[in-house]
């Protein structure tokens, strides 16, 4: 598997009423479906390559559903038979966001830095570079063409298919930095990023953004465990992290930023986080180098134990809110 995938057992989670509904579901033992407590994980179609990704399907009272990029028989599937009361984009990305739409009656929530990037398509269009590329009057032709739900296909690129376009079409709800998201049983989740400093600059007229740097950053506590979720982080935004949060960024692992890359993993992030581990989620021969060399040599210096999907496979972390675990799917830590 090429995505890395976060399993979490937390002790006396609720369960559903019904203790089969994801059997139900999932009928595919070996696509890697795995339920811990009410924490399942969906891994996406095409072992998670773009356009997919994993999704993370929380069912407790509120039923909540992370990045809903899994696949479309997959989420049609939960939609019929478990539907979903609210979901999170971690990003507009396409994979992450492909099918929105599917999930009409739950409530979407975007972080606040990326929610204009569903309720104007001009902005959005500004962003992808249509305007200079095609011209206005084909941006104005394109958004009407894509507010018609018979339309089959977007004019603008053949990975970018309608689905995505219907999907970006609305978002209820923001989550901000400072925000707390309780995921019951004692789990919670801090966001970190994107920071004020960032939203502010990006409501200025003429701001390039950069995605990878509007990634949602936040840190994941279960009793005495934590763990740094990053996202496509670079250092830009590390930056702005430890600006606001230095004293509360301390985890037992990281989740690398930016698939290992050089321009993520700053030594001042590193060394205000303090992992014990870190988990790198890149795929076996991709064309970016991740994890880069240089890195790699961080955490080998930091003496981390480090595991990597294209070497690991599939990542289990486990943790009763005392101890913790790292069961990779085949070999051992670096």
């Amino acid at each position: 598997m090429s995505e890395l995938h976060y399993f979490l057992r937390l002790q006396g989670g609720r369960h559903p009423d019904d203790p089969t509904i994801f059997e139900n579901i999932f009928m595919k033992k070996e696509t890697g479906y795995t339920r811990f407590g009410s924490v399942l994980v969906i891994p996406g179609e095409d072992e998670c390559r773009f356009p997919f990704c994993t999704s993370l399907l929380i069912d407790d009272d509120v039923r909540v559903l992370v990045d809903p990029g899994a696949g479309l028989s997959t989420l049609v599937s939960l939609q019929k038979k478990a539907p979903v009361d609210l979901v999170i984009n971690t990003h507009y990305h396409f994979d992450h966001i492909a099918y929105n739409y599917l999930f009409d009656r739950a409530r979407i929530l975007l972080n606040e830095q990326e929610a204009r990037c569903f309720r104007e398509k001009k902005y959005l269009a500004s962003l992808l570079g249509m305007e200079e590329v095609y011209g206005p009057e084909w941006v104005e032709g394109w958004i009407a063409r894509i507010a018609d739900t018979e339309t089959r296909q977007s004019p603008f690129s053949p990975q970018n298919r309608h689905e995505w376009w219907l999907s970006a079409s609305r978002v209820d709800e923001e989550y901000r930095w400072g925000d707390v998201l309780d995921f019951g049983s004692g789990a919670t989740f801090k966001v970190f990023a994107p920071t004020a400093e960032l939203i502010q600059q990006g409501s200025a007229k003429g701001y390039k953004h950069d995605p990878n740097n509007e990634s949602v950053v936040g840190r994941l506590v279960f009793g005495s465990f934590s763990m740094m979720f990053t996202g496509d982080a670079e250092a830009a935004e590390e930056k702005g992290i430890i600006a606001s949060y230095a004293g509360e960024l301390q985890s037992n692992i990281l989740k690398a930023g930016h698939h290992g890359s050089k321009t993520s993993s700053s030594p001042e992030f590193l060394r205000l986080v303090k992992p014990e581990a870190a988990l790198i989620s890149c795929g076996a021969g991709n064309d970016y180098g991740h994890p880069h060399k240089e890195t790699m040599k961080k955490f080998h210096d930091l003496k981390l134990h480090i595991f990597e999907t294209d070497k690991n496979g599939t990542i289990t972390v486990t943790s009763d809110g005392s101890t913790y675990e790292i069961h990779p799917e085949q070999g051992d830590a670096q």
